[in-house]
């Protein structure tokens, strides 16, 4: 995690600072480089054994440390000049750090508040003593990404979501992320949901992966924050389990995959059982449950699903009406969309539990 922090530091002073520079540990491991190319080498033989000193042509200064960690930086300059720059860089970095673990602990605290862990008796004097503004208008995300480790996603998240002034992050169980949001300009968490859908893309564009992210509802005081955790929580496991094509949902718009989450496996079973024979199912190849899920994606417009399929209306409508003589059910009916659209939900969620099992 601080290895990150060096790298989007350097990043943010390489304007700054004429000379190369970085940041290496004991070992003489070069964390971070404004000269790319040098992050990851080794420089071996330095002598750490001042707080300043000139090594091969270059000067080293050491910043705050932990109990198993010692940081340096490093000028590739020796003279006054590269002197004081050493100095400054080592100073806003041991100011970031402190920053940092204040941050970390405020985090770490608001997580405690989430998780149920602060007795009601200290949370408001806790809350001044950390500066948290309360009451104060906010709302919860929980964000999820398939096989990416929490610690990556968290980097992400805190380098593109948060607003380091207002906002609190954490990781949470199931390689979640936590981000509970102030609502600074918008109120309305239709907006609200607008705006982190225009991140998410963002975010699926540059990393090449597939965020999914539960919203829940506006609260105002701390103490709601337990109650408004379990509803992006469960925001989220609807996205996830049922409706994988979302990648945002609110806990107040989450429609049939809402209903269907509170299904018992036994429940869901049943329904598939009463819905369609297996002679049914096994009719559907792929092509037509392909062709299903975009008709849902665009709320059953022929002429827009036909647009994204690259296919012309009449070759739509030809698919549509064999799934009704295969399956008996007209998707461009109300009541036959809504059955087939749970059937497809509660497969979704049979096959991640076998998945998972397997």
């Amino acid at each position: 995690m601080y290895n990150s922090l060096f790298r989007r530091y350097v990043g943010d002073m390489r304007l700054r600072v004429s000379s190369v520079f970085g940041v290496i540990d004991s070992s003489g491991l070069v964390l971070a480089c404004s000269a790319d190319s040098q992050t990851g080498s080794v420089r071996s033989g330095i002598p750490f054994n001042s707080s300043a000193f000139i090594h091969e042509g270059s000067t080293y200064r050491k910043f705050q440390q932990t109990a198993s960690e010692k940081w340096y930086v490093f000028v590739d300059e020796t003279g006054e000049k590269a002197s004081l720059e050493a100095e400054l860089l080592a100073g806003s970095l041991e100011a970031m750090l402190a920053m940092k673990d204040e941050k970390d602990d405020t985090n770490e605290f608001v997580r405690q508040i989430a998780a149920r862990e602060i007795d009601n008796a200290v949370l408001y004097d806790r809350l001044k003593a950390l500066h948290i503004r309360n009451p104060a208008d906010r709302y919860v995300c929980v964000i999820h990404c398939s096989g990416m480790p929490a610690s990556k996603l968290y980097s992400i998240v805190d380098s593109l979501l948060t607003d380091r002034g207002h906002d609190f992050i954490y990781s949470s169980e199931h390689q979640n992320v936590v981000l509970v949001k102030e609502a600074l300009k918008e109120k309305d968490l239709s907006l609200i949901k607008d705006e982190m859908e225009k991140m998410v893309e963002k975010i699926n564009r540059q990393y090449q992966i597939s965020l999914q992210v539960g919203i829940g509802l506006l609260f105002r005081d701390m103490h709601d924050l337990p109650e408004a955790f379990q509803q992006a929580d469960a925001a989220l496991y609807a996205c996830n389990a049922f409706d994988p094509v979302r990648s945002v949902v609110r806990y107040d718009r989450m429609g049939i995959a809402g209903l269907v989450s509170k299904l018992s496996e036994a429940d869901m079973r049943q329904f598939l059982h009463e819905m369609f024979t297996k002679e049914q199912w096994d009719s559907l190849d792929p092509e037509l449950i392909f062709t299903i899920r975009k008709f849902f994606e665009n709320d059953l417009s022929v002429t827009d699903t036909s647009r994204q399929l690259y296919i012309n209306r009449n070759s739509l409508i030809y698919r549509l009406n064999k799934i009704e003589k295969n399956t008996g059910f007209d998707l461009r009916r109300l009541d036959d969309a809504m059955a087939v659209k749970m059937v497809l939900m509660i497969q979704n969620y049979m096959n991640a539990q076998k998945k998972q099992e397997g």
